[in-house]
């Protein structure tokens, strides 16, 4: 009987369409791979240096790229095969891990190789991540989106539970090496799960080409012009800026804070993955758009409180519990403004929407990891994130204020195309 209910419900009918079960498949063995890898990479850096300035630069690396690279990320995800986008970058993740494994071997490793290769990273999942979400409007059909979307995040932010429990365990008994080769084989896990897809013909961009930079601007006004859209992006960038750099200054927390070592790190990050599971898990058995919007700024709120009060505890059994929490609202939100930009976006910018929004939930929080890390270096770790929570209660605030008028826009499917790309037919 629960068998049939579980087919029969939002998760069980999106689960039902084989494209997608390899889609999610292949993104969780290669998330898993990259979550070992940043464990390993921002302890071996803290290990190196014992600097949360470093840790930042770090982040930096991977936020760097995807900034000055999402234009030509985005057009291109309007214009190629994006199954081809992911056979090109992919190999080039594959052997930039493989390298960073083979150096740490050699007893030749220095900081700056590791954010080296972390900007190169970046680069990658900047070319990767807007075609990756532009492909789910190809692997599952738009009735099915939301518990598509949710089911995505849950098989992605499983790794913040699987990740972090394997990268201490390999860390502690193989070394950082290991964790760098594992993550270089678990590129190969995308191409091979695209490689037995049958995809349709993606709906690319039938304008003619006016070059990279016109086109971007194109998606960018889009973006500003649209009445749900663009507010949407701005409260992501926001809290990406505010919440979301904890994640990154958990190797500080945990060796200076509550003095755990790289068993307390795998614990931060386990229990936020475990937040960010239940939180996917929970969204997922929801169908339909109405009350999102509401959702968006509840998500808000319990990341930032969260966040607060992470960054004023000692006690390491608290902190646990509210990374549980901090991990649900990241991952709601998350979840939230990628479900409704899905449904309202225009296919023919699809690309170049998800390639700002992409690089805005990807790489902003780096450039609040750098801010944070600097200012713990001057005035200690915890008032920077606690600052850094309050706002996101603040926007949780705002969002509260403007919710019918975004619900207006974003949660009426009827709606989904009022707005039409900048430059009309060019974009088209």
């Amino acid at each position: 009987m629960w068998l049939t209910k579980l087919r029969g419900s939002a998760p069980g009918r999106a689960l039902r369409h084989r494209n997608f079960r390899l889609f999610i498949t292949g993104n969780l063995v290669s998330l898993l791979g990259t979550r070992i890898h940043e464990i390993a990479a921002g302890w071996l850096v803290w290990t190196l240096t014992g600097s949360a300035t470093w840790l930042g630069a770090l982040a930096v690396a991977q936020m760097l790229p995807r900034i000055l690279l999402w234009p030509v990320a985005g057009v291109l995800a309007d214009r190629m095969d994006r199954r081809r986008m992911a056979f090109i970058f992919q190999s080039i993740a594959f052997l930039a891990a493989g390298s960073l494994a083979l150096v740490n071997a050699t007893g030749h490793i220095q900081v700056w190789m590791i954010v080296a290769v972390h900007a190169v990273l970046g680069a990658c999942q900047g070319f990767w991540q807007p075609s990756r979400m532009a492909l789910l409007s190809q692997v599952v059909p738009r009735a099915d989106m939301t518990p598509a979307v949710a089911l995505n995040s849950v098989g992605a932010q499983s790794s913040r539970i699987l990740g972090p429990a394997l990268a201490g365990l390999i860390i502690i008994f193989s070394g950082p090496t290991m964790a760098f080769a594992v993550n270089a084989f678990s590129f190969l896990a995308v191409i091979v799960a695209l490689s037995l897809m049958v995809l349709s013909p993606g709906r690319a961009s039938r304008a003619a080409r006016t070059g990279i930079v016109r086109e971007s601007l194109d998606g960018m006004r889009y973006i500003a012009r649209h009445p749900g859209i663009g507010p949407l992006i701005l409260i992501v960038l926001i809290f990406c800026v505010s919440v979301r750099p904890i994640i990154d200054l958990f190797p500080a927390f945990a060796d200076v804070n509550f003095a755990r070592g790289a068993g307390g790190l795998s614990a931060l990050n386990a229990m936020l993955g475990l937040g960010a599971v239940l939180g996917g898990i929970w969204a997922s058995w929801r169908s339909g758009l109405r009350g999102l919007t509401a959702l968006l700024a509840w998500s808000s709120g319990i990341g930032g409180a969260a966040t607060l009060l992470f960054a004023l505890t000692d006690s390491f059994p608290f902190a646990l519990v509210c990374v549980v929490f901090a991990g649900w609202g990241i991952v709601l939100l998350g979840i939230v403004s990628q479900t409704l930009i899905q449904t309202a976006v225009d296919d023919a910018v699809r690309g170049r929407v998800f390639s700002v929004y992409g690089m805005i939930f990807g790489a902003s929080p780096g450039i609040g990891t750098f801010v944070m890390g600097w200012a713990a270096d001057r005035i200690g770790l915890h008032i920077p994130v606690a600052i850094g929570g309050g706002i996101a209660m603040l926007l949780c605030l705002y969002i509260f204020l403007r919710r019918r008028r975004l619900a207006a826009v974003l949660e009426a499917p009827a709606r989904d195309a009022a707005v039409e790309p900048a430059s009309g037919p060019e974009t088209r």
